[in-house]
């Protein structure tokens, strides 16, 4: 993550569904500042907004790189 925001300038933003929250903790505490959490905290239709932004994704999860691929985000 911290070569991404400082050789890339990259935002890092965190999403999920509620019941992502016990990983994202873990996610969140080990990395530095700069990342957006944003699980629990919005639905499939902000998901779409934010992923429609983005230059990138790496997600893990299938509904996301569903997303991304309908929306041509690599």
């Amino acid at each position: 993550l911290e070569y991404l925001r400082q050789r890339l300038g990259a935002s890092i933003y965190l999403i999920g569904a509620p019941d992502d929250r016990p990983a994202a903790d873990e996610v969140v505490a080990a990395a530095k500042d700069g990342l957006i959490d944003r699980v629990g905290r919005t639905g499939l239709r902000d998901w779409v907004r934010l992923i429609a932004a983005m230059d990138l994704i790496v997600t893990n999860d299938s509904a996301p790189t569903h997303i991304a691929s309908a929306l041509r985000v690599p």
